[in-house]
């Protein structure tokens, strides 16, 4: 393959794998990219690579990897980060908060997604101006994002452990600060629903906490004691909330409704409440009253009594 037509090739390879970028061949072997409007523009060489590989054909998929290990390089350079850093983080939404400027994306309910560069120990939150800055726009952020963390992940199968003398409770491993990030995975929800047997109860405590059990309601009572307990002891607490995760992709599950009181009210407060306002009642008539009239006005004024008693109770189990 001559040079030219290697160039117009890793030209094609670039264009789709940066469809929002400008990118052209600004001289043989040398390709230049624009990822956004205001960013600076990326030098990718392909010299090396050629000499490398003009013995033989080149498949896509390694100009491909070596595009994006340039464009890796080149944003080190010129930006805050590198692209191979970014990793996805799962946050609660509050949009009240002073991080407005971060670049965020919807996730499930109560949680967004936000990026972050992984600096080994410790983590710096992306804004807008970093991702233009680094020559990506956010959608491709995103996806690089997923694809490093899909990268650090081990196998499906092997990231997720069922410990069966927890009545089956399922955990994904390892149990680090990207654990509910992994929800994020195909390949990940895959193996929870594979190990559930199905259609699964998630929770999300704390950003190195997920459960899981196989939809019952058993499961429900069992997940929501424990996601309350994680949520309110840990020390990096996500969402309190429980989720179920099937085919269609994870949803929140409604909280339960609050307990009412049937009708009747249940226990023995309505007919004391009622009692002692009938005598209270019955008291105030026999005093008030001349003898000759306390005997027809008590039993009418005892019965409001009693179905105000009966009203209070109710009142205060609806509010209990």
């Amino acid at each position: 393959m001559d040079a030219d037509t290697f160039t117009m090739l890793a030209l094609e390879r670039a264009q789709t794998l940066w469809p929002h970028a400008e990118v052209e061949a600004v001289a043989q072997l040398h390709l230049r990219m624009v990822p956004t409007e205001n960013a600076e523009p990326i030098d990718i060489p392909l010299d090396n690579f050629y000499a490398t590989a003009a013995a033989g054909e080149v498949e896509a998929a390694a100009i491909d990897s070596f595009l994006r290990r340039m464009l890796d390089m080149r944003s080190a350079e010129g930006g805050p980060a590198s692209l191979a850093r970014l990793r996805p983080l799962i946050i609660e939404a509050a949009p009240n908060r002073s991080d407005e400027g971060f670049v965020r994306y919807p996730f499930a309910a109560d949680l967004e997604i936000v990026l972050v560069t992984d600096e080994g120990d410790s983590v710096s939150f992306l804004g807008g101006g970093d991702l233009e800055r680094m020559g990506v726009v956010p959608e491709d952020a995103l996806r690089r994002a997923m694809e490093n963390l899909a990268s650090d992940a081990a196998a499906a199968h092997a990231g997720v452990q069922t410990d069966y003398k927890r009545g089956g409770l399922i955990t994904i491993e390892p149990d680090d600060f990207y654990a509910a990030a992994r929800l994020l995975l195909p390949s990940v929800q895959n193996a929870l629903r594979e190990a559930g047997g199905g259609t699964v109860l998630v929770g999300m405590p704390a950003r190195d906490t997920v459960v899981a059990l196989r939809e019952s309601p058993e499961a429900e009572d069992q997940l929501r004691r424990l996601i309350a307990e994680v949520y309110e002891g840990g020390q990096s607490p996500l969402s309190p909330r429980l989720y179920r995760l099937s085919a269609a992709g994870l949803e929140a599950v409604l909280e339960p409704a609050d307990e009412t009181t049937e009708w009747p009210a249940k226990g023995p407060l309505p007919l004391l409440a009622g009692a002692s306002i009938y005598f209270a009642v019955m008291l105030a008539g026999i005093l008030m009253r001349p003898p000759d009239r306390r005997e027809w006005w008590v039993f009418p004024a005892g019965a409001f009594g009693i179905a105000l008693g009966w009203f209070l109770a109710r009142l205060r189990d609806r509010r209990s």
